[in-house]
């Protein structure tokens, strides 16, 4: 199961206003239905009078899941993987995609202008101006150091429309003391995530495998454990990737939707949770675990 940010509080509402509240509810509906595992024992058989299995993880590396996440997983005893970027905790910036997310539900100003296209901010624009300039952001060589010095740079700035608790609540990462303190639980592992969350199919050659290799250093030094899974930003890998992530040291890799089909231990399936209700945490946890077991 792969979930990401989770803040204290949300300020959305229906099925998508997930919150620490709801993933609690969620985890606690899990723990009567089935038996939570850890990650050396995905491969391992199970009785077939056992309980279904499920592997939570997490990716990204927000500042959240220490404070909201890791306190409901100690109550209920659940083993995680945390995949983290290592930008937020070098410099402190939120990830492209937080920045797209934070435009999205707390922009304040009617739009703003970037490389002389107007972007309209009004309610019934503005999904589609924050898709366009998605796809704008995307398409900047290199990738994906060109996306953030536009971000940086010539966007307006993070700091210039949310408040520094909503920041802090919905899009901040783990910073180095955090990232120790959580991979000193023996209940969690902190694993790789790359550096900068780009979609490494898009990246440079020697930017893949830089992405690749820094963030495991970074890691291995924070947290004083050896790093030897890798989760795929957006689920974005190839043969190529797989290859220099076997060159690397590392020993698994998780995906999303396998693409290839023929490492099972380099494409281990998620199902990602988005909305609150408890049923649909269960109903993905047996979608992702079919999943595996057909490939």
């Amino acid at each position: 199961m792969l979930y990401h940010s989770v803040p204290r509080r949300t300020e959305q509402s229906g099925k998508y206003a997930f919150d620490g509240a709801a993933f609690e509810r969620q985890i606690a509906h899990l723990k009567k239905h089935f038996d939570f595992i850890r990650p050396q024992d995905y491969f391992k058989c199970r009785p077939l009078s056992a309980r279904k299995a499920v592997l939570v993880t997490f990716d990204d590396g927000f500042q959240n899941n220490l404070t909201v996440v890791a306190p409901v997983l100690r109550k209920y005893k659940v083993p995680a993987i945390f995949f983290t970027c290592s930008r937020y905790a070098v410099n402190g910036n939120i990830l492209w995609f937080s920045y797209l997310n934070a435009l999205r539900y707390h922009f304040t100003y009617k739009g703003f202008t970037f490389r002389g296209e107007y972007f309209d901010m009004g309610p019934d624009a503005r999904s589609a101006s924050v898709s366009r300039l998605r796809d704008m952001l995307l398409a900047l060589r290199p990738h994906s150091a060109a996306m953030y010095t536009a971000i940086e740079n010539e966007l307006p700035r993070v700091e210039t429309f949310i408040g520094k608790q909503e920041l802090a609540d919905w899009y901040a990462g783990m910073t180095q003391e955090q990232l120790a303190e959580l991979a000193s639980d023996e209940l969690f592992s902190v694993q790789s995530h790359t550096v900068d969350h780009p979609l490494l199919t898009r990246c440079e050659p020697a930017e893949m495998k830089r992405q690749l290799s820094e963030n495991k250093n970074f890691l291995e030094r924070v947290c004083g454990k050896t790093v030897t899974d890798i989760s795929y930003p957006v689920g974005d890998y190839d043969q190529t990737i797989i290859d220099e992530c076997i060159r690397q040291g590392f020993k698994t890799g998780y995906a999303v939707i396998p693409k290839i089909g023929k490492y099972p231990a380099f494409e281990i399936p998620r199902a990602g949770i988005y909305q609150s209700a408890q049923e649909i945490a269960a109903f993905k946890a047996m979608w992702a675990r079919r999943r595996e077991q057909k490939g």
